[in-house]
């Protein structure tokens, strides 16, 4: 086997590596606490939400969204090309490995798990810095998710672009995707102005309560926050936010209609 065949064999196991552990995580199940479901109609594996008699309207409902396996699904096949015409293939996959583990084992602290920040530490090379941000935005619209919330536009509600995305990263996105992010009200991601806090601390959520707040010059009654992640949705309940954990549009649809959203 060549070595070139060995490299890439080697970032096929590390892309299968990173893809098994992100559904792991997507499979691990909240601790069996009954009184933190509080809607008896929904499914517990589907929303954890406070308790509450308020009916959801678009007057007083806003929806926090998520990027990442949400609105738009890994590309595969642009990951690949992207990764083949990387100019350190092996630097980038060790590093891809060295984060992946690190995920399971957990970071030191939060700033660790910037993925951008990981993959570029200690380097100046714009080539290699490019591919890397070419590598990590490898992703594709799913086509059923910007449907739905096309409708939920239409009906009134507000959406509030939500990820932990750095700005550099957002730039390309909104560069890719300009008519997705018409959808939103307003764009929060990990920036400077939140110490770069990522959504597993609940006080991401806290802040992100604080910045809807500000933008509609009221506090909504309601937060709906649309994600792929259990782990989210736990630290997004301690600041009493609603969680829809997101599996596939068709999954959302039908928790939002038992919800009488739609």
């Amino acid at each position: 086997m060549t070595i070139a065949k060995k490299v890439g064999l080697f970032i096929a196991l590390t892309l299968a590596l990173g893809f098994t552990i992100h559904q792991i995580e997507l499979r691990r199940f909240f601790p069996s606490k009954a009184e933190t479901f509080h809607h008896p109609s929904i499914e517990t594996s589907s929303i954890q939400c406070p308790a509450t008699s308020v009916s959801y309207t678009p007057d007083n409902t806003v929806f926090l969204v998520d990027f990442h396996y949400v609105i738009a699904q890994m590309d595969w096949k642009e990951a690949w090309s992207n990764f083949s015409k990387h100019p350190n293939k092996f630097k980038v996959s060790m590093r891809l490995v060295s984060y992946l583990f690190k995920k399971v084992s957990g970071f030191k602290n939060d700033k660790e798990s910037i993925l951008e920040r990981y993959l570029n530490k200690n380097s100046t090379n714009k080539k290699y810095l490019d591919s890397n941000t070419k590598l990590i935005n490898s992703y594709k619209l799913d086509h059923n998710t910007v449907e739905l919330l096309r409708e939920l536009k239409q009906k009134g509600y507000k959406l509030f672009f939500f990820s932990d995305m750095l700005p550099e990263t957002l730039a390309v996105q909104k560069e890719r995707q300009p008519e997705l992010f018409k959808l939103f009200y307003a764009i929060n991601i990990r920036a400077p102005q939140n110490d770069f806090a990522s959504k597993l601390t609940a006080e991401r959520y806290i802040d992100m309560k604080e910045f809807v707040t500000k933008k509609l010059g009221k506090a909504p009654e309601h937060y709906l926050f649309l994600d792929d992640k259990k782990a989210n949705a736990k630290e997004a309940y301690k600041a009493g936010i609603c969680s829809i954990i997101f599996t596939t549009a068709t999954q959302a649809e039908k928790v939002l209609r038992k919800l009488k959203i739609l």
